[in-house]
C-alpha cells in the first residue's frame, strides 16, 4: 500500500491549513527575529573573547610542546656525541675524505683488526 491509499498523503491537507501554517512561520519569525537579534548581539562579543581566550592559549600549549621537543632533541644529540666520541668513532676534525673505521680487510682472508 502507498500513502495515498492510507490517506496519509499531504495532498489531503486542505489550503487553509497550509496557509495557517506559513501565516503561523512568518509570525513566529516576526515576533522571534527581534529577541534572536538582540541575543545574538549581547553573546557575539562574549562568544570572540573566549574563542580568542582558548586559542592564546592554544598558542601558549603549542609552544611549550615546541620547546620540549627541542630540548629533547638537544639532550638527545648531546647523548648521541657523547656515545660516539666515547666510542672512538668520534672525529674533532672536519674533513671532506671518508674512514673506514671498521676492521680492515685482506686480500685474501676475512676482515683482521
Amino acid at each position: 500500500m502507498n500513502q495515498n491509499e492510507n490517506g496519509n498523503s499531504s495532498s489531503n491537507i486542505s489550503w487553509g491549513k497550509k496557509l495557517g501554517y506559513v501565516g503561523t512561520g512568518v509570525v513566529i519569525g516576526i515576533v522571534i527575529y527581534p529577541f534572536v537579534k538582540k541575543t545574538i548581539a549581547k553573546v557575539q562579543p562574549k562568544l570572540d573573547q573566549w574563542l580568542d581566550d582558548l586559542t592564546g592559549k592554544a598558542e601558549g600549549f603549542a609552544e611549550k610542546a615546541s620547546d620540549l621537543v627541542a630540548m629533547a632533541r638537544e639532550k638527545l644529540k648531546g647523548a648521541t656525541d657523547v656515545e660516539t666520541k666515547a666510542s672512538g668513532n668520534g672525529h674533532d676534525h672536519k674533513h671532506d675524505h671518508d674512514h673506514d673505521h671498521g676492521p680492515k680487510k685482506t686480500s685474501t682472508g676475512p676482515r683482521v683488526q
